[in-house]
Protein backbone atom coordinates (compact mmCIF):
# COMPACT_ATOMS: atom_id res chain seq x y z
CA UNK A 1 0.00 0.00 0.00
CA UNK A 2 3.33 2.27 0.41
CA UNK A 3 2.75 3.10 -3.55
CA UNK A 4 -0.87 4.07 -3.26
CA UNK A 5 -0.29 6.85 -0.38
CA UNK A 6 2.81 8.53 -2.37
CA UNK A 7 1.25 8.68 -5.38
CA UNK A 8 -2.05 9.99 -3.10
CA UNK A 9 0.42 12.57 -1.60
CA UNK A 10 1.72 13.40 -4.85
CA UNK A 11 -1.63 14.17 -6.12
CA UNK A 12 -2.66 16.10 -3.29
CA UNK A 13 0.55 18.72 -4.24
CA UNK A 14 -1.05 18.43 -8.03
CA UNK A 15 -4.11 20.18 -6.59
CA UNK A 16 -2.70 22.26 -4.12
CA UNK A 17 -0.89 23.67 -7.63
CA UNK A 18 -3.13 23.76 -9.70
CA UNK A 19 -5.84 25.96 -7.50
CA UNK A 20 -2.54 28.19 -6.36
CA UNK A 21 -2.51 28.52 -10.43
CA UNK A 22 -6.40 30.20 -10.43
CA UNK A 23 -6.04 31.98 -6.66
CA UNK A 24 -7.36 29.78 -4.78
CA UNK A 25 -6.26 29.81 -0.57
CA UNK A 26 -4.17 26.83 -0.22
CA UNK A 27 -1.46 28.31 2.32
CA UNK A 28 -1.87 28.50 6.37
CA UNK A 29 -1.48 32.24 5.91
CA UNK A 30 -4.98 33.09 4.97
CA UNK A 31 -5.33 36.44 6.89
CA UNK A 32 -2.75 38.66 5.49
CA UNK A 33 -3.70 39.45 2.35
CA UNK A 34 -0.74 39.21 0.14
CA UNK A 35 -0.26 38.29 -3.69
CA UNK A 36 -3.11 35.97 -4.53
CA UNK A 37 -4.22 35.13 -1.19
CA UNK A 38 -7.40 36.31 0.50
CA UNK A 39 -8.04 38.88 2.96
CA UNK A 40 -9.98 37.93 5.51
CA UNK A 41 -10.55 40.30 8.29
CA UNK A 42 -10.80 40.02 12.30
CA UNK A 43 -14.39 41.04 11.43
CA UNK A 44 -15.39 38.12 9.12
CA UNK A 45 -13.51 35.60 11.72
CA UNK A 46 -15.48 36.76 14.62
CA UNK A 47 -18.80 36.64 12.53
CA UNK A 48 -17.99 33.06 11.26
CA UNK A 49 -16.96 31.79 14.92
CA UNK A 50 -20.19 33.08 16.26
CA UNK A 51 -22.03 31.43 13.11
CA UNK A 52 -20.40 27.98 14.15
CA UNK A 53 -22.04 28.83 17.67
CA UNK A 54 -25.13 29.12 16.43
CA UNK A 55 -25.66 25.94 14.77
CA UNK A 56 -29.10 24.65 14.90
CA UNK A 57 -28.22 21.02 15.46
CA UNK A 58 -25.63 19.41 18.19
CA UNK A 59 -23.41 16.83 18.78
CA UNK A 60 -22.63 15.05 22.17
CA UNK A 61 -19.10 14.99 21.08
CA UNK A 62 -19.05 19.31 20.74
CA UNK A 63 -17.48 20.75 23.82
CA UNK A 64 -18.06 24.14 22.32
CA UNK A 65 -21.75 24.11 22.62
CA UNK A 66 -23.10 24.89 26.29
CA UNK A 67 -26.69 23.14 25.58
CA UNK A 68 -28.70 21.71 23.03
CA UNK A 69 -30.17 24.04 20.76
CA UNK A 70 -34.18 24.51 21.24
CA UNK A 71 -34.60 27.50 19.21
CA UNK A 72 -33.42 30.12 17.31
CA UNK A 73 -31.99 29.61 13.38
CA UNK A 74 -33.90 26.91 11.06
CA UNK A 75 -30.82 24.97 9.65
CA UNK A 76 -31.72 26.23 5.92
CA UNK A 77 -31.69 29.80 7.34
CA UNK A 78 -28.15 28.77 9.14
CA UNK A 79 -26.50 27.81 6.28
CA UNK A 80 -27.74 31.03 4.26
CA UNK A 81 -26.33 32.99 7.21
CA UNK A 82 -22.94 31.75 6.22
CA UNK A 83 -23.27 32.12 3.05
CA UNK A 84 -23.48 36.01 3.56
CA UNK A 85 -20.57 36.64 5.87
CA UNK A 86 -18.30 38.27 3.30
CA UNK A 87 -14.89 36.28 3.26
CA UNK A 88 -16.42 33.57 4.78
CA UNK A 89 -15.02 30.13 3.23
CA UNK A 90 -11.60 31.39 3.58
CA UNK A 91 -12.26 31.62 7.83
CA UNK A 92 -13.44 28.46 7.43
CA UNK A 93 -10.06 27.22 5.48
CA UNK A 94 -8.09 28.52 8.01
CA UNK A 95 -10.05 27.36 11.39
CA UNK A 96 -9.55 23.54 9.88
CA UNK A 97 -6.07 24.26 8.84
CA UNK A 98 -4.83 25.74 11.77
CA UNK A 99 -6.80 23.44 14.09
CA UNK A 100 -8.41 26.91 15.49
CA UNK A 101 -9.66 25.52 19.56
CA UNK A 102 -11.92 28.09 19.72
CA UNK A 103 -14.60 26.21 17.38
CA UNK A 104 -15.41 22.69 16.75
CA UNK A 105 -13.14 21.18 13.57
CA UNK A 106 -15.56 18.30 12.63
CA UNK A 107 -18.20 21.35 12.15
CA UNK A 108 -16.08 23.49 10.26
CA UNK A 109 -15.17 20.17 7.93
CA UNK A 110 -19.08 19.83 7.78
CA UNK A 111 -19.94 23.64 7.22
CA UNK A 112 -17.39 23.50 3.97
CA UNK A 113 -19.23 21.06 2.01
CA UNK A 114 -22.26 23.66 1.86
CA UNK A 115 -20.41 26.81 1.94
CA UNK A 116 -17.34 25.93 -0.22
CA UNK A 117 -16.02 25.78 -2.97
CA UNK A 118 -13.40 24.39 -5.44
CA UNK A 119 -10.84 26.13 -3.50
CA UNK A 120 -11.50 24.84 -0.09
CA UNK A 121 -10.79 20.82 -1.81
CA UNK A 122 -6.71 21.05 -0.37
CA UNK A 123 -7.71 21.76 3.24
CA UNK A 124 -10.71 19.19 3.20
CA UNK A 125 -8.13 16.85 1.59
CA UNK A 126 -5.48 17.12 4.19
CA UNK A 127 -8.52 16.91 7.13
CA UNK A 128 -8.75 13.00 5.93
CA UNK A 129 -5.07 12.77 7.40
CA UNK A 130 -6.75 14.28 10.81
CA UNK A 131 -6.16 12.59 13.67
CA UNK A 132 -9.46 13.30 15.26
CA UNK A 133 -12.23 10.47 13.30
CA UNK A 134 -15.39 13.15 13.54
CA UNK A 135 -12.97 15.51 11.56
CA UNK A 136 -12.41 12.60 8.76
CA UNK A 137 -15.76 11.63 8.72
CA UNK A 138 -17.17 15.17 8.17
CA UNK A 139 -14.37 15.75 5.58
CA UNK A 140 -15.27 13.50 3.17
CA UNK A 141 -18.64 13.58 3.45
CA UNK A 142 -18.10 17.36 2.37
CA UNK A 143 -15.46 16.20 -0.34
CA UNK A 144 -18.69 14.41 -2.05
CA UNK A 145 -21.08 16.78 -1.52
CA UNK A 146 -18.49 19.78 -3.48
CA UNK A 147 -18.22 16.94 -6.04
CA UNK A 148 -14.51 17.62 -7.36
CA UNK A 149 -12.84 15.25 -9.39
CA UNK A 150 -9.72 15.89 -7.39
CA UNK A 151 -10.72 14.47 -4.45
CA UNK A 152 -10.83 10.97 -6.14
CA UNK A 153 -7.63 9.80 -5.74
CA UNK A 154 -7.52 10.99 -1.41
CA UNK A 155 -10.63 9.40 -0.97
CA UNK A 156 -9.92 6.37 -2.02
CA UNK A 157 -6.82 6.32 -0.04
CA UNK A 158 -9.28 6.77 2.68
CA UNK A 159 -11.14 3.74 1.55
CA UNK A 160 -8.07 1.68 1.57
CA UNK A 161 -6.27 3.04 4.90
CA UNK A 162 -8.54 4.39 7.12
CA UNK A 163 -8.91 2.13 10.45
CA UNK A 164 -12.79 3.66 10.67
CA UNK A 165 -15.44 2.03 9.35
CA UNK A 166 -17.60 5.47 9.30
CA UNK A 167 -15.00 7.35 7.28
CA UNK A 168 -14.09 4.18 5.14
CA UNK A 169 -18.16 4.61 4.16
CA UNK A 170 -18.26 8.19 4.18
CA UNK A 171 -15.76 8.03 1.48
CA UNK A 172 -17.42 5.59 -0.13
CA UNK A 173 -20.87 7.58 -0.38
CA UNK A 174 -18.72 10.89 -1.48
CA UNK A 175 -16.81 8.63 -4.30
CA UNK A 176 -20.62 7.78 -5.83
CA UNK A 177 -21.23 11.12 -5.50
CA UNK A 178 -18.50 12.07 -7.47
CA UNK A 179 -18.45 9.95 -10.31
CA UNK A 180 -15.96 9.15 -12.68
CA UNK A 181 -14.36 5.39 -14.09
CA UNK A 182 -11.37 6.12 -10.92
CA UNK A 183 -13.94 5.97 -8.27
CA UNK A 184 -15.07 3.19 -9.56
CA UNK A 185 -12.37 1.18 -8.98
CA UNK A 186 -11.98 2.33 -5.26
CA UNK A 187 -15.22 0.92 -4.80
CA UNK A 188 -14.78 -2.27 -6.33
CA UNK A 189 -12.56 -2.37 -3.78
CA UNK A 190 -14.53 -1.15 -1.07
CA UNK A 191 -17.22 -4.65 -1.75
CA UNK A 192 -14.42 -6.65 0.12
CA UNK A 193 -14.85 -4.17 2.63
CA UNK A 194 -14.17 -6.26 6.48
CA UNK A 195 -17.40 -3.74 7.30
CA UNK A 196 -20.54 -4.74 5.63
CA UNK A 197 -21.85 -1.41 6.21
CA UNK A 198 -18.88 -0.07 4.09
CA UNK A 199 -19.65 -2.81 1.33
CA UNK A 200 -23.23 -2.12 1.35
CA UNK A 201 -22.85 1.46 0.66
CA UNK A 202 -20.18 0.90 -1.89
CA UNK A 203 -22.46 -1.29 -3.75
CA UNK A 204 -24.87 1.63 -3.70
CA UNK A 205 -22.69 3.97 -4.91
CA UNK A 206 -21.82 1.83 -7.91
CA UNK A 207 -25.48 1.00 -8.57
CA UNK A 208 -25.80 5.06 -9.00
CA UNK A 209 -22.81 5.16 -10.85
CA UNK A 210 -25.17 3.09 -13.99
Amino acid sequence: MRWIIYLSRLWIAVVVLALWSVGCVTGPSLDRGKGREMKVGDSSDRQVVEWLKAVPFTSLDNHHLDEPKTEGLGYEAWVQAGREIEGGEAVLQKLLRTADGRVDLPQVAYALGWLGGTCSVPVLIEALDSDDVRVRIEAAASLGRLGHSMAIEALCESVYNDPDHNVRANACVALGMIGHTRSERCLQHALEDRSEFVASLAREALDGMK
